[in-house]
């Protein structure tokens, strides 16, 4: 649990200095918003079709995202480092739960410009 806690902490802490990922997934979002809200025209959408396009906004952001966690280690040349000193079960949680904590601020982020 602790080896999941540190990556989890490397990640947060290694994109407080970059923001890499959090502006490339808000400004990936906010474009697709954008398009999808000039598309439409201004008219009245349905609930379902509302659904369907903040899920379509929501999936193609955060798969968008998703990879740069283990890219960013590949990049950095720090995958090695990271499978010698962390067991492969706590390179996922951590990984996971940085991931986890981006889609809840996409959510926070997302859920008002939509309804806006």
């Amino acid at each position: 649990m602790r080896s999941a806690w540190a990556v989890l902490a490397k990640d947060v802490r290694g994109e407080y200095r970059t923001r890499y990922a959090i502006n490339s997934l808000f400004l990936f979002a906010l474009v697709t918003l954008t398009a999808l809200s000039f598309s439409t025209g201004g008219s009245g959408l349905t609930p379902l079709l509302a659904a369907v396009f903040y899920w379509i906004i929501l999936f193609f952001s955060v798969f968008s995202s998703l990879a740069q966690t283990f890219v960013k280690e590949t990049e950095t040349k720090t995958e090695l480092f990271l499978k010698l000193t962390a067991p492969d079960d706590a390179v996922f949680f951590g990984k996971w739960a940085f991931n986890l904590i981006l889609v809840v601020l996409l959510n926070l982020l997302l859920t008002p410009l939509f309804v806006i």
